[in-house]
């Protein structure tokens, strides 16, 4: 598949990446599960970077989602998918291709409505729709998560690959509860910056090779406080309730 694009436009990425690695990201499509506080800014900066994406979120935009996500007074009452797509179109510099599925990811796989993919970030506000994607993608393509505690010093990225370690293998006591909430709290603001350079850094180790993309680790726990941040290689879990009979 050819690519188009302005080489001027392209110029800051070609001399760090690569010709190769930079159009590695223009022939990429990413499933972003999840549109709200975090899944808006990473859905802008991947745009912004070239990567194509289907977005896939049931909710509508509403008053209070305005000071956090990615949406305008002007998007009020629309779906979030719609309006977030329409914003890419806007600020991408590249001829990105965006799809919008306004619905739950489960509904989307009952109904076989799911494009193809080559990557999946997944940052659904709860525990039931993380194991979903973790689950049906487990033996398919890599599968990066996020998510940012309700008080917003804290936040996680892990990175699930085809047979490897799972979700579950990373959170065996449940972990990944946090992020579950009717709506984001006002602290979640800085940490999902933070942890959007993250998502994308991880989408860029499973696009491109080159040395400043190479990744020991796939699970990054992040704090905004005293607390030391951990970068960490998990293994497969003997007897894990998700992946160890897949």
């Amino acid at each position: 598949m050819k690519t188009s694009y302005r080489a001027d436009i392209a110029h800051k990425f070609i001399q760090s990446f690569g010709k190769d690695n930079f159009e590695c990201r223009l022939k990429t499509t990413i499933l972003l599960v999840g549109c709200g506080a975090l899944g808006s800014k990473i859905a802008v900066a991947l745009a912004k970077h070239g990567y194509n994406q289907v977005l896939v979120d049931p909710d509508f935009v509403a008053p209070h989602n305005l000071p956090l996500q990615e949406y305008s007074s002007h998007d009020l009452d629309r779906p979030k998918v719609e309006a977030l797509a329409e914003h890419i179109a806007q600020l991408s510099p590249f001829p990105v291709r965006v799809k919008s599925l306004h619905m739950r990811f489960n509904e989307a796989v009952i109904g076989n409505k799911l494009p193809s993919c080559d990557i999946v970030v997944a940052v659904p506000d709860n525990d039931l729709a993380r194991l979903e994607v973790a689950h049906h993608f487990y033996c398919l393509k890599p599968v990066v998560f996020a998510g940012a505690s309700e008080s917003g010093d804290y936040g996680y990225v892990f990175v699930q690959e085809p047979h490897q370690a799972c979700l579950l293998c990373a959170f065996p006591t449940m972990d990944a509860r946090l992020g579950t909430r009717g709506a984001c709290g006002g602290f979640t603001g800085e940490i999902a910056y933070i942890l959007t350079g993250f998502v994308l850094f991880a989408v860029d180790s499973l696009v491109m090779e080159h040395p400043l993309r190479t990744r020991s680790w796939n699970l990054a726990k992040l704090y905004l406080n005293s607390m030391p941040d951990l970068r960490v290689l998990v293994r497969k879990r003997a007897g894990c309730p998700l992946c160890s009979h897949l």
